[in-house]
């Protein structure tokens, strides 16, 4: 396979990687629910969540070895998730004393949608 790191996004939809993505990185430390992993051609690291049947997982690049584990993926995530839903609408969120907007087709904002669990 072709590397591809440099075409991929900083946090991506695991199911939506390329073709045997995740088969072709060398496993080099695991965590809590999560793995680092290496490309074999251009050396990109990559922080993959460990597959778990009721949570999405996500590849995010990751810069180095030191702390890779405790990086905050959480605001990147809600914003993959808003631009997988289509942004947001004028409308304001119905959950009590919140002023955010709306996420297309959802009557959340981004904050309060993921706090419910939603990834994507």
């Amino acid at each position: 396979m072709n590397c591809k790191c440099s075409e991929l996004a900083d946090l991506f939809y695991l199911a939506d990687a390329p073709v045997d993505f995740e088969s072709s990185l060398i496993e080099k430390a695991v965590g809590n629910w999560v793995y680092l992993k290496e490309c074999p051609q251009c050396h990109q690291l990559w922080r993959i969540d460990a597959w778990d049947k009721y949570q999405i997982q996500f590849a995010l690049k990751v810069s180095s070895s030191e702390g890779w584990e405790e990086i905050d993926s959480v605001p990147m995530v809600k914003e993959l998730l808003l631009n997988s839903r289509g942004g947001a609408t004028d409308e304001i969120c119905i959950w009590a004393g919140c002023n955010g907007k709306r996420v297309k087709g959802v009557v959340y904002c981004i904050d309060h949608l993921y706090e419910t669990g939603v990834r994507k």
